[in-house]
């Protein structure tokens, strides 16, 4: 399986650092799948989104050892959320007001 992480060209506005996303391809079907910054495994269910502040850059780690791992790699205690609700907060923003209307 050949597997492209998902890269966006930086703008002066973006953040230095994006998400690992790749595309996998399963029963014909392709999907995006968030690695973990830590161990580099897909995030699942008990995934969650860590920053250090607004405007920064976000990173995805699994709960538990890898986010104690990644915090302990920045030097200090993250912000952090549920992976879940992180996405439904990315795909909110997304939402163009026309779409709302319609």
């Amino acid at each position: 399986m050949n597997n492209k992480a998902i890269v966006n060209k930086p703008t002066a506005k973006t953040v230095r650092r994006s998400a690992r996303v790749i595309i996998t391809k399963g029963n014909g079907v392709h999907a995006p799948v968030i690695l973990c910054e830590h161990c580099g495994r897909p995030v699942g269910a008990n995934g969650i989104a860590l920053w250090k502040r607004r405007g920064g850059p976000v990173y995805h780690a699994h709960k538990g050892e890898c986010d104690r791992a990644l915090q302990a790699k920045h030097g200090e205690r993250l912000l952090w959320c549920r992976l879940a609700d992180h996405i439904d907060d990315m795909r909110h923003n997304t939402i163009d007001a026309k779409e709302v209307q319609s």
